[in-house]
């Protein structure tokens, strides 16, 4: 999520157990407990463009790594700090409960955390928050605010109860999309093989559904507010790949090869061919029911053993935000006016 959120998160938890004089204390060590495990974005290659996203939520992300990385944090923040005369050992509580709460705040969105490396290297996803999302972030800002201000450790409390109570709600609003999209495949003669969900940027009402069925994957769109009626904007549907054989020239131990594989994992198995010699990741689009994808991987079969380069589609940024405000507040849709909208 967005390091506002892992701020503020990352307060919460140490804050609402702090004693009152620390708690101005368990606010700052928390709030930079709760961001620095992003400190990862510094691992890069300009020669392999995968690393980024490969090591983006990893080791970093672990909640078992949670000790060492708050370890790492309290220290810094000691030594700038020390003078205030307070023990190590609450600067590093504080700073490992902010930690904690990065990679598991992270694992509620649709992008993959490493949650439990070293044990194993699954990447999460309970796919219930999007990247950023107001309503979660700011009444927990405020809360904060006035718990640091009035030096009243039950308003921190509040405000991890809210976030908490979110998340939930957000839960919920996750199974009742879940339900419609098993519906429609019904509908359509599909048996769902698998599904993916993705609330859309700045909120949990509009969301982008992929599921796979028949060989092939269905991309639509469910707007959801619990207790009103629900619509679903059919999308497209595009070719399943696999990623071990697609481009059959290129040899299985070639650079090229392997960095489809590595990219296909980073997708989590939703990849396919957006153009050719162009694979994407199906899971973010610009529009909330289309293939037209956000990143993907450019393939070039006669350089096999070159590094694969970064796809960014520069596409309509300004007009994809309008069209998800429209579908939020009005549940129109200004650019699938063409596909069916169904309410149930």
């Amino acid at each position: 999520m967005d390091p506002l959120s892992q701020a503020v998160v990352g307060s919460a938890l140490p804050a609402s157990f702090s004693y009152k004089k620390y708690l101005r204390l368990a606010i700052l060590c928390g709030a930079l407990g709760g961001m620095a495990p992003d400190l990862d974005v510094l691992i890069r290659s300009e020669v392999d463009t995968l690393l980024a996203l490969e090591y983006h939520r990893h080791f970093t992300h672990s909640i078992l790594m949670s000790p060492i990385v708050g370890l790492i944090v309290a220290f810094a923040l000691w030594v700038v700090f020390s003078r205030v005369k307070k023990e190590f050992l609450l600067f590093y509580i504080f700073t490992t409960l902010g930690v904690a709460t990065h990679g598991a705040l992270d694992t509620c969105t649709a992008y993959g955390t490493y949650l439990l490396w070293p044990l194993t290297e699954e990447r999460y996803t309970w796919m219930n928050m999007s990247i950023i999302d107001p309503l979660f972030t700011f009444p927990i800002l405020i809360l904060l605010a006035i718990a640091t201000i009035w030096k009243k450790q039950k308003i921190a409390l509040l405000s991890l109860i809210y976030g908490l109570a979110y998340i939930g709600f957000s839960q919920y609003n996750l199974s009742l999309v879940q339900g419609r999209v098993i519906y429609e495949a019904q509908n359509r003669g599909h048996k769902v093989e698998r599904m993916f969900f993705n609330p859309t940027i700045g909120n949990n009402i509009v969301w982008r559904t992929v599921y796979e069925a028949n060989g092939r994957y269905y991309v639509d769109g469910v707007r959801s507010i619990p207790f009103k009626t629900m619509q679903f904007f059919e999308g497209v549907n595009v070719e399943k790949i696999n990623a071990a054989e697609i481009y059959p020239s290129l040899g299985e131990n070639t650079q090229q090869r392997q960095d489809i594989l590595r990219f296909n994992k980073f997708a989590l198995g939703f990849l396919y061919e957006h153009q050719p010699h162009i694979l994407a990741d199906l899971r973010y689009g610009l529009l909330v029911n289309s293939a037209d994808p956000l990143w993907g991987i450019k393939v070039n079969i006669t350089k096999p053993n070159m590094h694969v380069e970064r796809f960014v589609n520069r596409g309509d940024r300004r007009k994809a935000l309008n069209e998800i405000k429209s579908l939020v507040f009005y549940g129109t849709s200004k650019s699938n006016q063409n596909h069916k909208v169904g309410e149930l």
